[in-house]
């Protein structure tokens, strides 16, 4: 072997590959120069560092996986759930149908159409979670009038809240005039006063649309009489998954509803704020930006 050979085998830096015990920890892998014969650590952080990467990586995947897992086996059942009322009162429709005065039946049929359309809305909120998680959501922002949109979505509302036990009163002030989508804000109004009558039962639901125009905003604040929420609780209700209940409460849901409001409210270039206590019921307020019309733009 000539001197020069020699010289390269001698300057050759060797990596051993390492193998890794049951719980991870890193083992026999070190770095050798076979020129002086002096141990290089540089090999072995290098390893431990793309093993911590890996790691790091591994933990977020299964995290994922539990997450979806778990939202599936949510949804299969409140689709089941959303079904069966619709089914029972048919059912019982079909079974009294002789013996109902007319009145009483258009009164079943409009219960029906109401926990129909729950229904639709859980349906739809599950193709908010494909829309929302796979492309970057976007908005066609357009000038809008406040008080019409929430007056509809109210007026929507008012038969749940009177099986629900809900005193809905609506109060608005001022010009009202926003720039948003119509279609998003309807479905962000829907979940939070959704939310208000399903955890404010029984209790009277206020609905306020309010202007700051030196702020640039219109407001809507819907404010229920519920359990309150805790400022813990608060932290976490805007993730997906999350409910507006701890996992100790009784009400049921996808647990996405204020994550769907937080995701269109900012893609509107608007702000979800929370005030809430603990069985002091719970005000959530959308402020999206104001449209000062033709006047203030020229």
């Amino acid at each position: 072997m000539s001197p020069d050979t020699s010289a390269k085998i001698a300057d050759t830096t060797l990596l051993y590959p390492p193998s890794a015990d049951q719980e991870g920890s890193l083992h026999g892998a070190w770095r050798h120069d076979r020129g002086d014969g002096e141990g290089d650590g540089n090999g072995v952080r290098d390893v431990h560092r793309e093993l911590a990467k890996l790691r790091a990586e591994n933990a977020k995947l299964t995290e994922a996986i539990a997450a979806r897992d778990s939202f599936l086996a949510v949804a299969a059942h409140e689709l089941m759930n959303g079904v069966s009322p619709v089914v029972g009162r048919v059912d019982l429709l079909r079974r009294r149908l002789a013996s109902l005065p007319p009145e009483k039946v258009v009164q079943e049929l409009d219960r029906i159409a109401g926990v129909t359309a729950m229904f639709v809305k859980r349906t739809r909120t599950l193709l908010d979670i494909s829309r929302l998680t796979t492309c970057a959501l976007t908005v066609d922002a357009v000038p809008l009038e406040g008080r019409e949109i929430i007056g509809a979505v109210v007026e929507s509302f008012r038969p749940i809240a009177e099986l629900a036990g809900c005193d809905l009163t609506l109060t608005c002030a001022g010009n009202t005039r926003l720039l948003g989508d119509p279609m998003s804000l309807e479905q962000v109004l829907d979940n939070v006063l959704s939310n208000a009558i399903k955890y404010g039962a029984g209790k009277p639901i206020t609905v306020n649309l309010s202007c700051t125009p030196e702020q640039r905003f219109v407001h809507f604040e819907i404010r229920d009489h519920g359990p309150g929420i805790s400022l813990e609780d608060q932290e976490r209700i805007f993730r997906r998954f999350e409910r507006a209940v701890s996992s100790g409460g009784a009400a049921s849901g996808f647990g996405v509803g204020l994550w769907v409001v937080k995701q269109l409210t900012e893609a509107m270039q608007g702000l979800v704020t929370i005030s809430s206590l603990p069985n002091q019921g719970t005000t959530f307020c959308i402020s999206l930006p104001y449209d000062p019309g033709e006047k203030e733009h020229d």
